[in-house]
């Protein structure tokens, strides 16, 4: 922040900047959506669709916060680095691994065979994703 800045000032261009990310996000989604309604069947959307829904509600739970929480430390040293790398790393795993292992389960309950393998094949998004959160921040 620089000297004159204002605190107000500051806030308000990260809220800008929050909303520009989050909304742009929300308008590529849509957009994948809309592409993606076009070009599958009914019964090939609707198992993309509830494959999106189980990563989507996952997610919550697999990102807890490692690097916000690193973020809001006034004096970050590298042992906080390493430890918020490696519990993303772990967490990452485990529901890599736990998704991998409940597709099945989520399929029967959903009722859709084919979502088993779309599952499978999307749970490695969490093991990226966690690659990224404590190396971005």
């Amino acid at each position: 922040m620089k000297k004159n800045e204002s605190l107000t000032h500051s806030t308000f261009k990260g809220l800008f900047w929050m909303f520009c990310g989050t909304g742009s996000q929300a308008i590529l989604q849509f957009l994948v959506m809309i592409l993606l309604a076009r070009l599958l069947s009914p019964s090939d959307f609707g198992i993309v669709n509830a494959a999106m829904v189980v990563i989507s509600f996952t997610t919550v739970f697999s990102m807890i916060g490692v690097g916000p929480a690193l973020i809001q430390r006034p004096k970050l040293t590298d042992s906080h680095i390493r430890s918020g790398f490696t519990l993303t790393i772990l967490l990452s795993i485990f529901f890599t691994t736990l998704l991998y292992f409940s597709s099945s389960s989520i399929a029967v309950f959903f009722r859709m065979n084919d979502l088993k393998i779309i599952l499978q094949t999307m749970s490695l998004v969490f093991l990226l994703k966690g690659f990224s959160v404590v190396l971005s921040h």
